[in-house]
């Protein structure tokens, strides 16, 4: 959009997009290793040249121009020019500091609405998110609306309890009753507090045109439909590589994927992108749970891939065991060169294979780690794309060898196929899809019948404070304020 206005002001020169690709594109990789992102782009107003991003690197006299360039623009366009400028300010921690100023506020004289709009994203991203919410506060009397509600509540959801969201999200509706992301938003929030029925009640109050569009626009769901059927029907083990498209992990694939995640996080807080909020969120429950659990000698990850919350834990408790456990030498390779503490250590071996009786090495590998003391096994985000019965057989074999403990971080999200929150008593099936290729299963169910008890449960939403692009399917990237995942820490009885 900045671009548009660039050229009414300059027609004959020609500006690289600002926005080059979509954000998901930039954090896709779909197109291979060969694709790249350009550095950022420099804009030219007048005879001067200075950098849109990151925010805090704008000129004084940045600001003003684009201010100018805004007050020339339509509605359209100025609603564009917000959207562009709220994710640039999101994707800088520091922008912050130029905002707050009362300089730069002087700037926004005549544009107090936009600047509260801007320094309440500057201070999310931060993490200062009673700020943010006192800005969304602000904003929402100059400038009232039912997205300035969705960016209070995902203020209050970190500093706020569950009532205090809920409450707010109901005042939302009950001013704007047709604001499908509010209401997703509410059921959600309902979901968490563990009120299922009232999320379910809440989310058919929406418009059927929405539902029916998230159902389109999830990704290999049919095919997902029909994988999940078959493999419950048959008791399938092992999960074919094609199945996985364009997601597989193999050697070939680790490196890209393994960087990504390491510069989110380890240079981005939780309030700037979803792969930052799992690694706190693992990290966080992770030390939760050892705190609890006394006796814990060892902690295993089972699919750690990128081990940044396992190294930062190492350090922590200098007197556990960390062990990160992937299949691929490469992520292997990697990890042992970022991460270094005497007490964490890396293998390349599959964890599944100590379901298997005649398969000796994982599970004499297990049984020589339990004589340190008692272990505990935790996955995030692996078990979701493991057929039902290997990941029912891993839980058997983990209480049968000795695991005290099971942590779990997976998907318990809105159903695409159902278009509905269920408890783990109420799902339709021991495993139901969720799209793409990740499924939901009955993790109570799976380790109930292995031996263990739950212990802990707690349900986490995404942390993403922008909702305005679209995902690598088309679909709107607010549908994914209906999901969410389960953390569960469960004991061998």
């Amino acid at each position: 959009m900045i671009k548009k206005l660039i050229k009414q002001s300059l027609s004959e020169k020609k500006l690289e997009k600002i926005l080059r690709a979509k954000h998901y594109v930039k954090e896709s990789q779909i197109f291979g290793s060969g694709f790249s992102i350009l550095p950022s782009t420099k804009l030219r107003i007048g005879n001067e040249i200075f950098p849109v991003s990151p925010a805090s690197s704008i000129p004084v006299r940045g600001w003003r121009s684009l201010i100018d360039l805004y007050k020339k623009a339509s509605l359209a366009e100025q609603a564009e020019f917000r959207q562009d400028a709220r994710a640039m300010i999101l994707a800088n921690v520091s922008s912050h500091i130029m905002l707050e100023t009362d300089f730069i506020r002087s700037v926004f004289s005549c544009h107090k609405a936009m600047y509260l709009d801007f320094l309440g994203t500057a201070y999310y991203a931060k993490g200062d998110l009673k700020r943010a919410y006192h800005c969304f506060g602000e904003l929402q009397k100059l400038e009232p609306s039912d997205w300035v509600y969705l960016r209070q509540a995902r203020c209050l959801m970190h500093i706020g309890t569950s009532d205090e969201v809920i409450a707010l999200l109901q005042e939302g509706v009950h001013k704007y009753p047709q604001s499908n992301f509010l209401l997703l938003s509410m059921a959600n929030a309902f979901f968490r507090a563990g009120k299922t029925s009232k999320a379910n009640e809440t989310l058919q109050r929406m418009d059927e045109r929405i539902l029916k569009n998230i159902r389109e626009k999830s990704h290999n769901l049919s095919n997902l439909q029909n994988e999940i059927k078959e493999a419950l029907e048959n008791k399938s083990l092992v999960r074919p590589a094609d199945k996985f498209g364009f997601q597989a992990y193999t050697e070939g694939t680790v490196q890209t994927y393994w960087e990504d995640l390491f510069f989110h996080f380890t240079a981005k807080t939780r309030f700037q992108h979803g792969w930052s909020d799992l690694c706190y969120i693992a990290e966080k429950k992770l030390s939760d749970y050892i705190d609890r659990c006394k006796d814990v000698k060892t902690v295993l990850n089972f699919g750690v891939f990128c081990a940044v919350p396992d190294h930062n834990l190492s350090l922590k408790y200098p007197a556990l065991n960390f062990i990160g456990v992937d299949r691929e030498q490469s992520t292997k390779d990697l990890n042992e060169a970022a991460f270094h503490s005497t007490n964490l250590s890396f293998h390349a071996i599959d964890m599944l294979d100590i379901i298997y009786e005649d398969r000796t090495e994982v599970r004499n590998f297990i049984k020589k780690e339990i004589t340190k003391g008692e272990m505990m096994v935790f996955h995030a985000r692996t078990a979701t794309l493991i057929y039902p019965e290997a990941v029912r057989k891993f839980y058997k074999s983990s209480a049968q060898l000795g695991v005290k403990y099971i942590a779990v971080y997976e998907n318990i999200s809105l159903s695409r196929t159902h278009m509905q929150y269920f408890d783990f008593e109420e799902l339709p099936a021991d495993a139901i899809p969720y799209f793409s290729i990740m499924m939901i299963h009955n993790y109570k169910k799976y380790l109930e019948e292995a031996g263990y008890e739950i212990v802990e449960k707690e349900i986490w939403g995404y942390s993403e404070l922008l909702w305005e692009e679209k995902d690598l399917y088309g679909a709107e990237q607010w549908l994914g304020l209906g999901d969410s995942h389960v953390c569960l820490l469960a004991r061998l009885k």
